[in-house]
């Protein structure tokens, strides 16, 4: 298996660095050249609560892309950190890294690399690393909507309490995402859904959905409202499958 996914990492790779030599050519004979766009955003949420009970959950979120005619480059992290009267509750962060060619077009191909921690789900390290494509079915000024899909190596590594072995797995990821301005640009509502299924079992799942509201009080400024939904069918036996939160903040985009 180790062996079968070596080769696929090979020749994924070489896949990718021979359209990444052929892409600028391909881009000029087959799509018309669009100007490079870079966008980004910074947000800061969290929840405080001081009193009878003492406690702060805060979440660090950013996304930088920079695009052009062949070549898209997309990054977004995100790392909370709660305690509870003193005490560590959670601790976690993702961090991902996207390759995407000819981003403009309706179908696009993409390579991707995900790193992850956990506290609470006691993870102490998860890479991801695959291609597949995308699919874009809305885009406009006002909308932008798209479906993915990749396949992934995946492997992760557990604390040694946990009694979880450290696991790799070959896996599906699906995921679909969109960006709305409602109401002339009033209200941006954006949302990102994940499944990722294992290959061997199905039962073997994960599921993870992001959804934001911003109330822009500047061009670059906005107040913002996210929940987050996170469920593992594989986790510790004293935890719970399915994490949730709802958080307020302020974002700072470009």
């Amino acid at each position: 298996m180790m062996r079968f996914f070596a080769i696929f990492a090979v020749l994924g790779m070489s896949w990718i660095v021979l359209l990444l030599l052929l892409s600028p050519v391909l881009a000029q004979q087959l799509f018309a050249q669009q100007a490079a766009t870079f966008t980004g955003s910074a947000a800061l949420e969290g929840i405080i609560q001081a009193g009878n009970v003492n406690s702060n959950l805060l979440t660090l979120r950013w996304d930088v892309a920079r695009r052009d005619s062949t070549l898209g480059i997309h990054s977004t992290s995100a790392f909370s950190y709660g305690e509870s009267e003193s005490v560590k509750i959670q601790h976690d962060g993702i961090t991902t890294l996207s390759l995407e060619l000819f981003p403009f077009q309706t179908i696009s191909l993409i390579a991707s690399g995900t790193a992850e921690f956990n506290f609470q789900r006691q993870i102490t390290e998860r890479f991801q690393g695959g291609l597949g494509g995308k699919f874009d079915f809305i885009r406009s000024a006002d909308e932008d909507v798209s479906l993915s899909a990749l396949v992934l190596f995946d492997h992760t590594d557990y604390y040694a309490e946990s009694g979880l072995a450290s696991a790799s797995s070959a896996r599906l990821s699906v995921r679909f995402k969109g960006k709305h301005k409602l109401f002339g640009g009033t209200l941006l509502f954006t949302h990102h859904t994940f499944y990722q299924p294992s290959f061997a079992s199905f039962a073997d799942y994960r599921f993870n959905t992001l959804l934001t509201l911003d109330v822009p009080l500047t061009k670059v400024i906005a107040l913002r409202v996210s929940f987050l939904d996170s469920y593992e069918s594989i986790v510790p036996e004293d935890h719970k499958q399915n994490d949730a939160r709802a958080q307020f903040g302020v974002a700072v985009q470009w």
